[in-house]
């Protein structure tokens, strides 16, 4: 494989980014929908209580966009890592599609505790 291939390429992640970023709003929004669905089963809140807190929705509008986009930058510098360490493979499309697992994972969470605890319920 050619050095140019294997070597780190910022341009190559940026080209992406807008399209993960998207992505990664998209998941956010059907997990917050599953996640509300699920709550809203029965018995699985108590009388009176709230699915979600004030500082979730902080959470989920403000800082939720901050660290989707650092983890997209961590797997540049990922990348370089990984190219000192075994040169000659393009790390890239590999770290990019663990990267929305990783999303898909991340954002199924809080809908896949619900849905346990709805389950789980006595």
């Amino acid at each position: 494989m050619s050095e140019a291939v294997a070597a780190p390429n910022l341009e190559w992640w940026e080209k992406r980014r807008m399209g993960y970023l998207v992505f990664t709003m998209s998941i956010a929004v059907i997990g917050c929908a599953a996640f509300l669905g699920c709550t809203a089963l029965p018995g699985v809140l108590k009388e009176g209580e709230d699915a979600v807190e004030p500082i979730g929705l902080f959470f989920g509008f403000v800082i939720l966009p901050i660290v989707a986009g650092t983890a997209y930058r961590i797997g540049y510098v990922a990348e370089k890592y990984l190219a000192r360490q075994r040169p000659g493979r393009h790390w890239a499309p590999f770290l990019y599609k663990l990267g929305y697992a990783f999303t898909i994972a991340l954002f199924s969470l809080p809908a896949l505790a619900a849905l346990a605890a709805y389950l789980t319920r006595r």
